[in-house]
């Protein structure tokens, strides 16, 4: 089972972490808060957007008006921060 770990790295953290076997993953995180909904937007190196709203242990809810949405991949291992590192990016 792929492993993803989501968190900022120090620099002094950084290289030990380079020595271990694994794929990278590269993008900037935008934490955006409109209308009371907290979204994270990862911008990947290419350009590609992927918006994610974390409802927590929650039922997802609804998705705001203002995210235009071209395509759910909740579901979708390719999206995932293991499945984007093994494939080179977005």
């Amino acid at each position: 089972m792929p492993i993803s770990l989501k968190y900022a790295v120090v620099e002094r953290e950084r290289r030990p972490r380079s020595l271990l076997p694994g794929d990278v993953l590269s993008k900037r995180r935008h934490l955006i808060e409109r209308d009371g909904v907290r979204v994270a937007v990862d911008e990947h190196p290419d350009g590609t957007l992927i918006a994610e709203i974390d409802d927590g242990e929650d039922a997802p809810g609804v998705v705001p008006d203002w995210l235009d949405v071209l395509e759910d991949v909740s579901d979708a291992e390719r999206w995932t921060g293991a499945g984007l590192a093994r494939s080179g990016g977005s």
